[in-house]
């Protein structure tokens, strides 16, 4: 019987996807719809990582995403 494609990349990738849609801040502050963080959380990170948030899921914002929660905790 062949072994079914690992799918753990697809579970993450709607994380991400989810953070995106959620009105819910990190914080648990609310933030806008297709944000990831809310204005405070966001205005207190380095602008490099402020940039970086805006690659798009795939394509690096996973990253992003995990570097900015690192940094705000």
């Amino acid at each position: 019987m062949d072994k079914l494609p690992d799918q753990s990349w697809k579970k993450e990738k709607n994380f991400y996807i989810r953070v995106l849609a959620s009105e819910e801040c990190y914080c648990d502050r609310e933030k806008k719809h297709g944000y990831a963080f809310c204005y405070g959380c966001y205005s207190s990170l380095p602008p490099e990582i402020q940039k970086a948030l805006y690659q798009l899921v795939g394509k690096g914002f996973e990253d992003a995403y995990e570097a900015a929660v690192k940094w705000l905790d």
